[in-house]
């Protein structure tokens, strides 16, 4: 059996001609998808609460746990009470794991920005946290926006802090999309034209013959952005594999690479390629499964669309 061609779609020119075998309609589109603040100086507290409430767990009672509040809680300051959870979470209990550290560190960096010490919850990020690279810069973000919401020297405006926190948690996600261990694949779909992210024609129904031509359009989330001088990177490898009914692999071919420079972050990425279905398959129900590797952060996303050769 021939082996299938295939070819990446410069963005100028991302249309194929429909062949007269599958009936043509324009579908609608799928669309898928720092800086450092000086906070407060660190509280002091007092001696650690002993007893935030006792649960009364006697088999004969019969109106649910009872609440005792403890007198010395009743009469802490809130400044009082956080100080005492930080001093507990600062200490680690014996036979900690490493998940169990982490999480307890992260637990307490934002206690500190909620309390009001960000230069805390700044201090010798990832060092103590289990986390570097891009997992370090995801908490930064994630804390300075939390603290831009908390600052009491912030902006008196409601929507103005929502603003600059904003910008903070997108910068967060993106570092939590290339941090992630997989590429999230969506919205494989056979096209006839590809305009832009999400603004495709695709085929009425994917019927076709053997060896037609086609455009395949895919979307692609948690992929990483590498600088390169004064933009930005992606750079993506990919294969198909096709099975007929019984699940039986009947062609492999190697996509060509998808490199791509940008002088902005790229937040929406998709990779389209312009291929011609494998020769020589008999009538019936396929499945093509997309394969792309990110070639920059190592990691893979697999997902698959069925259509159908006819006579």
């Amino acid at each position: 059996m021939p082996t299938p061609t295939a070819s990446v779609i410069p963005a100028s020119h991302r249309e194929v001609p429909q062949t007269p075998a599958p009936p043509l309609l324009s579908g609608p589109p799928s669309i898928s998808g720092p800086p450092s603040s000086s906070g407060p100086p660190s509280i002091s507290g007092p001696p650690s609460i002993e007893s935030l409430a006792v649960m009364d767990a006697s088999p004969t009672a019969v109106d649910g746990p009872s609440m005792v509040g403890d007198a010395s809680t009743a009469d802490s300051t809130p400044e009082q009470m956080f100080a005492s959870l930080l001093q507990k979470l600062s200490v680690a209990p014996e036979g900690e794991s490493e998940a169990a550290r982490a999480a307890r560190m992260i637990k307490l960096r934002h206690l500190q920005v909620l309390a009001g010490d960000v230069d805390a919850a700044l201090s010798n990020l990832g060092e103590t946290d289990g986390v570097s690279g891009d997992q370090k810069e995801y908490l930064r973000h994630q804390l300075m926006g939390l603290w831009t919401l908390v600052d009491p020297s912030g902006h008196p405006v409601p929507e103005r802090r929502m603003s600059v926190a904003a910008g903070e948690i997108q910068n967060a996600a993106r570092y939590a999309s290339a941090a992630s261990d997989q590429l999230t694949l969506s919205n494989l779909s056979f096209c006839t034209v590809i305009e832009a992210f999400g603004i495709t024609k695709r085929f009425k129904n994917y019927r076709f013959k053997s060896g037609d031509q086609v455009l395949l359009y895919c979307e692609i989330d948690n992929f990483s952005s590498d600088r390169d001088g004064d933009g930005y990177v992606t750079h993506f490898v990919g294969s198909y594999d096709v099975f007929d009914a019984g699940d039986r692999k009947v062609s492999t071919s190697v996509l060509p690479a998808d490199r791509q420079s940008t002088p902005r972050y790229l937040r929406d990425r998709y990779t389209a390629y312009k291929l011609n279905l494998p020769d020589g398959l008999e009538p019936g129900r396929y499945r093509l499964r997309l394969t792309i590797e990110d070639v920059g952060a190592k990691k893979y996303g697999q997902t698959e669309v069925e259509f159908q050769i006819i006579p």
